[in-house]
């Protein structure tokens, strides 16, 4: 082993005993129990009698820190250990993404991939899966759009527009406060209006309510709260959907109770009537949401509810450096340009710091959230005492799933969510517009982007054409010319209808990998070809390009986690089918193109809202190394430490900018106060790539006796400096310029896999191929120098002059190929 190795126990390396034993701790071994009684060892009985209750109502008060979540998840263990009962018929219902997730990971890691077929989840993502079932009975088609918070708001705006509401007068806030309010207690438009009286601002209320839900089914949308209310009168509604779902759903589990407000409560009670087996996890020491709706009485009157209820509670509570700076010294002290000096302090050794070399970015983010969640719950930090720092802001789009995966509250900060981002949010409305029609809101966010000349007075002749007319947007472009105030607009209009029935076409053939059809759509929209043309006047270039290739990783990743593999057991699936007549085409659609487009704007949109309304001050921060200088943290985090990306791959070709590397090395390992963990990997896939770097060459700078190694082992040679310069530069080069290959032409190959084609003139320069000075022939523009090459997302931006006409383009898609 070199001095580079990683060690390695027998049978693998189990992270988090490692951990243990370096913080003293011990962990609570993992249950793969084949026999169910072993679950409840090691439960106190409070928690044992909970664990195996299984026919009748449970009222389970649970004191803060009493383990409810560990009874919850063994007690559907237990129910299918020990009495055999069907997965299909669990319904596990709790209130946040990241709770529901760790329940999820929590019952697989006790009963296996059975667990696929709970339904377990939160009340908006169970409720809008039986929503998109049966959406014609409740006015709606099934591809219905759920709107966000900002979608909410935008129109809110649009209707106090048409209703000639000032917004100097009057907030739109506080308009949609009022409406998600009236929601929350079950209150429709016409009883407001009722309701309003004489009352001038209820009346105003009442007005924009009404007209703002009739938009919503215009626009075939719902928001938040429509998924709650529509869940319950789609069963009040339907008696023989009501009794089909009371049937299957012979257990039911409502985790932080205490949080209900009246649909949430309405629907459990409707679901729950009949049978009685319904279990109910709750404190309400703990019911603090009651500006949301949540109503403290529903778990108070619980036993009213079911009288005879058995009541459960959990009251025992189970809740409660030298070395980082020589490691800093010992980095910067490789720099030339520099005065001596070094850092001390009086302090205790401390911890050692912790690399990890992952096998890919995905083990390094789950693996990441995994140690932070573990040194939480041993009380080691808060979650606010923890960053996560990155020298891309694009590697943080992986590290944000596994922190909201495993319910770990996160801000970034200096800069905005992966999601967030204007063109993340672009390329989510392209996509919901090819994937439904009438989606009005996107097609008014994506009408002029690109710039196409559509101006704000011409949308806003469509909108009120299309209100006045009672159809989309989309209807209404689609029909310029019979409008004398769009006629001059019109040929912009079809141009625009034209490419998104081409994106539609594209969809429906079903030809194409999803992340091939994301990637197909950014380009062909023309999107990055703005941002290309942008690049003098806007420094920001780099990134939203890099953001938009990142978007591929994360469509591979969720169409590999949500196709149906071939090896699967279908033995289960079939045995479920059976019970539930609308299983089988669900899981039909998630193996079609649209089906994955479908699921995944569902899965953005239920994960845009739930848990960001979070006042708590307690979460980790991310940001880039920039962004940090100054501050400082208890345990710090720093992913993605491989050369060509730390140093970044611009920056290796120079010694000067490498020195400035090597300063944000420093303060990145001079942020952390206790704890750092540096993490790395041996491949990661980055802007729709599988590139493998080899480790950042500032960990050989560091004294070995200060590391402690995790993961596996890493051959790495030694090798002069100039040397590894100048491979890693190769190796930079070759693997990220290639990143950016925009193959359209992907097809199914006979096997049934997914195979790529990339859409490559014959004789096309590669972006690898093309540099300074080169001549070049284009098909349209001829001949031409090459005057600049830059760099970007695994591609390159480059600057050509043809004769006299400077043009800017994307190496990968140019097809230019070598002059004379």
């Amino acid at each position: 082993m070199d001095e580079f190795g990683f060690d390695l126990t027998s049978g693998g390396s189990d992270f988090f005993s490692e951990l243990d034993s370096i913080y003293n701790n011990v962990t609570e071994p993992e249950v793969g129990a084949s026999d169910a009684d072993e679950l409840l060892e090691g439960l106190n009985p409070e928690q044992k009698e909970a664990v195996q209750h299984l026919g009748g109502p449970l009222l389970i008060l649970a004191g803060a820190g009493s383990g409810k979540t560990r009874v919850i998840t063994y007690r559907i263990a237990y129910m299918m250990k020990k009495h055999n009962v069907a997965p299909g018929s669990i319904l596990a219902i709790t209130f946040t993404n990241k709770a529901a997730n760790e329940m999820k990971e929590r019952i697989t890691a006790l009963v296996g991939d059975r667990s696929q077929y709970i339904w377990c989840g939160t009340f908006h993502s169970i409720f809008a899966r039986i929503l998109r079932r049966h959406a014609d009975l409740i006015g709606y088609d099934r591809n219905f759009t759920i709107l966000d918070s900002d979608d909410q708001l935008k129109m809110v705006k649009q209707v106090m527009q048409e209703l000639d509401i000032s917004e100097k007068m009057y907030k739109p806030r506080n308009f949609l406060y009022e409406i998600t309010n009236s929601k929350n207690h079950m209150v429709s438009p016409e009883q407001y209006e009722q309701l309003a009286g004489a009352d001038t601002a209820r009346q105003q209320n009442a007005k924009v309510y009404k007209r703002y839900n009739m938009k919503l089914i215009e626009n075939n949308a719902m928001d938040f709260d429509d998924i709650l209310v529509n869940m319950v009168k789609l069963l009040k509604g339907n008696p023989d959907i009501l009794e089909f779902y009371r049937n299957k759903f012979g257990y039911i589990m409502v985790d932080e109770y205490q949080d209900t407000n009246q649909p949430q409560y309405n629907a459990v009670m409707l679901l729950a009537k009949g049978h009685n087996n319904i279990c109910v996890v709750g404190d309400d020491d703990q019911s603090i949401y009651a500006f949301r709706g949540a109503d403290v009485r529903m778990i108070l009157n619980f036993e009213k509810d079911f009288p005879g209820c058995q009541v459960i509670k959990l009251e025992q509570n189970y809740r409660s450096t030298k070395t980082i700076l020589s490691a800093a010294n010992e980095v910067i002290a490789n720099n030339k340009s520099r005065k001596s000096k070094a850092l001390r302090t009086e302090g205790n050794e401390g911890d050692k710091i912790i690399v990890m070399n992952a096998d890919s970015q995905a083990v390094e983010a789950a693996w990441t959230a995994d140690t932070i969640k573990h040194m939480v719950q041993k009380g080691k930090f808060a979650y606010s005492d923890v960053a996560i720092l990155y020298r891309m802001n694009a590697l943080s789009r992986s590290v944000e799933s596994a922190l909201r995966d495993k319910g770990i509250p996160f801000r970034i900060y200096g800069g905005m969510r992966f999601y967030d981002r204007k063109e993340i949010k672009d390329t989510l409305a392209y996509l919901r517009l090819i994937n439904d029609s009438k989606d009005d809101l996107a097609f008014d966010r994506i009408i002029n982007v690109p710039k196409r000349g559509i101006g704000d007075t011409t949308v806003d002749k469509i909108r009120a054409i299309a209100a006045a007319e009672h159809v989309s947007m989309m209807d209404v472009a689609r029909r310029a010319s019979q409008y004398e105030e769009l006629m001059r607009s019109a040929n912009k209009l079809y141009g625009f209808c034209k490419l998104i029935d081409e994106f539609t076409v594209h969809l429906e053939e079903d030809e194409m990998s999803f992340p091939d059809f994301v990637d197909y759509v950014e380009n062909e929209s023309g999107m990055i070809q703005e941002m290309i043309d942008q690049r003098e006047s806007k420094g920001e270039l780099t990134d939203r390009v890099e953001n938009l290739k990142e978007l591929l990783s994360e469509a591979a990743e969720f169409e590999k986690n949500h196709r149906t593999s071939e090896e699967t057991d279908n033995s289960e699936l079939q045995s479920e089918i059976e019970d539930d007549e609308f299983l089988e085409e669900e899981t039909a659609t998630a193996d079609t193109l649209r089906g994955i487009l479908a699921l995944y704007l569902e899965n953005a949109a239920l994960y845009s809202q739930g848990d960001s309304d979070d006042d708590n001050e307690d979460y980790v921060k991310l940001m880039s190394i920039h962004s940090s200088k100054g501050l400082e943290f208890g345990a710090v985090f720093l992913i993605g430490v491989e050369d060509g990306i730390f140093p970044s791959y611009k920056s290796i070709a120079s010694a000067a900018d490498t020195e400035e590397e090597r300063r944000l090395m420093y303060v990145a390992i001079t942020r952390a106060k206790k704890n750092l963990f540096i993490v790395l990997t041996r491949q990661r896939m980055l802007f729709g790539q599988t590139q493998c770097l080899p480790p950042s060459r500032f960990l050989r700078e560091i004294n070995p006796e200060h590391l402690y190694r995790m993961g596996n082992m890493r051959e790495v040679q030694k090798q002069p400096s100039e040397a590894v310069n100048s491979q890693a530069r190769v190796i930079a080069r070759r693997n990220i310029a290639s990143a950016l290959s925009s193959g359209v032409t992907t097809k199914k190959d006979t096997t049934g896999g997914m195979r790529s084609g990339v859409a490559k003139k014959p004789g096309a320069l590669s972006p690898a191929e093309i540099k300074d000075g080169m001549k070049v022939r284009h098909d349209r523009f001829g001949s031409g120098i090459v005057i600049k090459v830059e760099p970007v997302a695994g591609d390159a931006l480059i600057t050509v002059d043809f004769d006299g006409m400077r043009k800017n383009m994307l190496a990968g898609t140019a097809g230019l190929k070598k002059g004379e």
